[in-house]
C-alpha cells in the first residue's frame, strides 16, 4: 500500500526527471485527497532543496490562498537565481518605471504564475476605504496622498447620472433592492462616461492629471487597462458586471481593492492568473510596447464593447445584455464602433435582440481571450456589465421571443390552455446540486393538494430551456436534460386529467413568455427563478440548502433584486440530506446541498401567496 511518505518519494523522482512534465505530476497526485498532494509537493521541494515551477503551480491550483512564506529561504533563493524568475522581475522593473523591454527576456507562463505566488507575501493589497496606519503610511512612501486619491477614485465610481435617473424612477421590489443595484452600478459607470466620451479617462492617481489607457485587453474574465500615469498601473475589472476591482502598480507591487464586491479575484491563485497573462503579453508584443512608450497620445479613439462569456442564460440577461440596454438608453450607440459577441446564442441572435447595433456586430467564436489591438492607444477595448434588468430590457425580451421562429407553444396555444386556468404556477425542478431530494413524490404530492383547492389549476414543470439560437451548451447537458424530461413526463402520467405542461426541453422564447402568464411559482434558487422571477410579477417560494452562519435577509438573496418590477420572493431553507455534485475541479460555487422540503407546508405557503391574487391576473396575461 503506497503510504504519503512513497507519494512524496515519488512526486520527487518525477519532478527531478520531468521537472517540466505537469501532466504526469497531475497524473500522479489525481488519486489522492487534496491535502495528501499538497503535502506530498511541500515535502518533494523541501526534500530537494529547491523548487519546481511546475509543483509550485500545482500547488497554486490546489490552494488559491498558498503562502509562499513557508519555503523560507528557498523561496528567496528560487527568486534570485532561476533564471525565468529574475527575467519576470526584470520585466517588471522596466514596466514600472514606463522603460523599454530588455531584448533577452524568457520565461513560461507557468514561471509568471509562481513568480506572483512568491512574490505575493511581499505585496501590499490595500482598500479604498478606511485603512490601518501602516496603509496611510505605504501609500505616502510610495508617492499617493491618500486623501486626494480618495477623492478622486471617489470621483471615478460615482453612479453615472443618466443612469442614476432611471433607477431613481424604477419600480424595486424593496428599499434593500434599490440599495444592492445602486451599489453594484456604481462600479459599472466608468463604461457609460466612456462610451459618452469617446474615452476610458480616470485621473492619475498621483497628480490627478485625466489619463487614458494605452492598452486595453479581456483576458479571461477580466478587464486591463494599462496607464501610464506619473507611476504606470492598471485598472483591472472583474465580475460578470466588469466592476472597478482595482488599481495595481506594479513599480511597488501594490494593489488597491477598490471595494466593488469581487474582490475574490485578488486572492493569490486568481490574480495570479492574470498576472501570468499580462506577463507574456509583454513578451508577446515586446515591440509594441515600446514603441508606445515615444508615441504621442490619439486625439480620437475607436472604441469596441465586448461583454464576458458564459454558459449561463441568466448571465446573459442580467450582466450582457443590461449595459446595452443603458447605452441605447442613454442616446450613445451611435459612438460604438464594433461590438464583439461570441458563445451561445441563448435567446437568439444579438443583432435581433439589440438591432441599434446590427450592423457594427462582430461574431468571434472564443471570446474568453479578446485582444484586438495590443498597446494601441487609438482603440479602447471596453468590457461592459451591469447588475440591473430596467422594465424596457423585459420588453424587449418579450417581443424577441415573441418574433422567435423556434417555439414549442404558438401564441394561440398558450392562450388555449391559459384561458380559464387559475392559477399558473411555475414549478422548477433541478438535479445534481442545490436540488429537492425527493421532488418526484413531492412535486406529484404538491400538485394533488393544489388540484384539491384550486381545480382550475395550470402546472408549469420548467427544468431545461434550449438557446435559441446557436447552441454550444446543451450538449453538454444532454443527460441532464433527458433526466428531468422523464421526471417530467411521470409526474403528468401520475396526473390523469389534469392541466400539468411539461416545458423541459423547449426554448428560452417559450420560457419568456410562460413567465409573462405564470401567478406563482416555487424553485430552486438560481436559473430557474431567473427565468420566471425576474420576468413576470409573479410571488414565488425558492428553496435553498442552508447559506452560512450570517443571518438570512431575503431582500439580499438571488432573485430578490436584479430585476425592476418583480415581486420579492419568500424564502425556504431546506433540511441538507446529501453534498451537491461540483462540476469540476475550478466549481468554486457555494451552498450545493440537496434538501429535504415539506409538500404540505409547500403547500400552504403556495397557497397563500395564491390567496393574495386577483383571480382576473391570468386572463391579463401576454395581452
Amino acid at each position: 500500500m503506497t503510504t504519503e511518505a512513497d507519494l512524496g518519494t515519488q512526486v520527487l523522482a518525477l519532478l527531478t526527471a520531468q521537472p517540466k512534465d505537469r501532466r504526469a505530476l497531475k497524473s500522479l497526485l489525481a488519486p489522492w485527497p487534496k491535502a495528501e498532494q499538497i503535502a506530498a509537493l511541500f515535502a518533494a521541494q523541501h526534500r530537494a532543496g529547491r523548487l519546481f515551477t511546475q509543483a509550485l503551480v500545482t500547488i497554486l491550483e490546489l490552494d488559491e490562498t498558498f503562502d509562499s512564506t513557508v519555503f523560507g529561504a528557498l523561496r528567496e533563493a528560487h527568486l534570485a537565481h532561476d533564471p525565468e524568475q529574475r527575467d519576470l522581475s526584470r520585466l517588471w522593473q522596466a514596466v514600472g518605471a514606463a522603460a523599454p523591454l530588455p531584448d533577452d527576456l524568457t520565461f513560461t507562463a507557468e514561471a509568471a504564475r509562481a513568480h506572483h505566488a512568491l512574490r505575493a507575501p511581499d505585496c501590499h493589497v490595500l482598500r479604498l476605504g478606511p485603512r490601518k496606519p501602516e496603509d496611510e503610511a505605504w501609500l505616502v512612501e510610495i508617492g499617493l496622498d491618500p486623501q486626494a486619491l480618495r477623492a478622486r477614485l471617489a470621483e471615478f465610481l460615482r453612479l453615472d447620472e443618466g443612469w442614476k435617473a432611471i433607477l431613481d424612477g424604477a419600480s424595486f421590489a424593496s428599499s434593500e433592492a434599490r440599495e444592492i443595484v445602486t451599489r453594484n452600478e456604481a462600479f459599472c459607470s466608468y463604461q457609460d462616461r466612456a462610451v459618452a466620451a469617446g474615452h476610458l479617462v480616470l485621473p492619475d492617481p498621483v497628480t490627478g492629471r485625466p489619463l487614458t489607457p494605452v492598452d486595453s485587453c479581456l483576458l479571461f474574465g477580466r478587464s486591463c487597462y494599462f496607464f501610464l500615469g506619473a507611476q504606470p498601473f492598471y485598472l483591472i475589472c472583474a465580475g460578470a458586471g466588469a466592476k472597478a476591482l482595482c488599481l495595481y502598480f506594479p513599480r511597488h507591487a501594490t494593489l488597491i481593492d477598490l471595494g466593488s464586491g469581487v474582490s475574490k479575484f485578488l486572492t493569490v491563485g486568481l490574480f495570479a492568473n492574470t498576472f501570468s497573462l499580462l506577463s507574456t503579453r509583454f513578451l508577446q508584443h515586446r515591440a509594441l510596447y515600446n514603441a508606445v512608450l515615444q508615441a504621442p497620445l490619439p486625439a480620437q479613439t475607436a472604441l469596441t464593447l465586448t461583454t464576458h462569456l458564459a454558459a449561463n442564460p441568466a448571465h446573459h440577461l442580467w450582466n450582457f445584455f443590461t449595459p446595452l440596454e443603458r447605452i441605447i438608453r442613454a442616446g450613445q450607440a451611435h459612438r460604438v464602433a464594433r461590438l464583439i459577441t461570441g458563445g451561445t446564442e441563448f435567446y437568439g441572435k444579438l443583432a435581433a435582440i439589440f438591432p441599434e447595433f446590427a450592423d457594427r456586430i462582430q461574431d468571434d467564436a472564443k471570446p474568453g481571450v479578446l485582444d484586438p489591438h495590443p498597446f494601441d492607444p487609438g482603440h479602447l477595448l471596453l468590457t461592459v456589465g451591469g447588475y440591473f434588468i430596467p422594465q424596457s430590457l423585459k420588453d424587449r425580451m418579450r417581443a424577441v421571443a415573441r418574433a422567435a421562429t423556434h417555439r414549442s407553444f404558438t401564441e394561440a396555444q398558450m392562450a388555449e390552455l391559459t384561458t380559464g386556468a387559475f392559477p399558473v404556477v411555475w414549478i422548477g425542478m433541478r438535479l445534481g446540486d442545490k436540488s429537492w431530494a425527493d421532488q418526484e413524490a413531492g412535486i406529484q404530492a404538491l400538485a394533488e393538494g393544489l388540484f384539491t383547492r384550486h381545480p382550475r389549476a395550470l402546472i408549469l414543470l420548467d427544468g431545461f430551456s434550449y438557446p435559441v439560437g446557436r447552441d454550444e451548451i446543451s450538449g453538454k447537458w444532454a443527460a441532464v436534460i433527458a433526466e428531468l424530461h422523464a421526471l417530467g413526463a411521470r409526474v403528468i402520467a401520475a396526473l390523469p386529467g389534469r392541466a400539468v405542461v411539461n416545458l423541459v426541453g423547449t426554448t428560452l422564447a417559450d420560457a419568456v413568455l410562460w413567465a409573462e402568464r405564470t401567478d406563482v411559482y416555487l424553485t430552486p434558487v438560481g436559473s430557474s427563478q431567473h427565468k420566471v422571477g425576474w420576468l413576470s410579477q409573479a410571488p414565488g417560494l425558492v428553496y435553498s440548502p442552508p447559506r452560512g452562519a450570517r443571518p438570512l435577509v431575503a431582500e439580499k438573496l438571488p432573485g430578490s433584486w436584479e430585476a425592476e418590477g418583480s415581486a420579492l420572493p419568500d424564502y425556504i431553507i431546506g433540511a441538507p440530506v446529501a453534498a451537491g455534485q461540483r462540476r469540476g475541479a475550478l466549481d468554486r460555487r457555494a451552498h450545493l446541498d440537496n434538501v429535504a422540503l415539506d409538500p404540505q407546508a409547500l403547500l400552504e405557503r403556495l397557497c397563500a401567496l395564491i390567496d393574495h391574487i386577483p383571480a382576473c391576473a391570468s386572463k391579463d396575461r401576454g395581452t
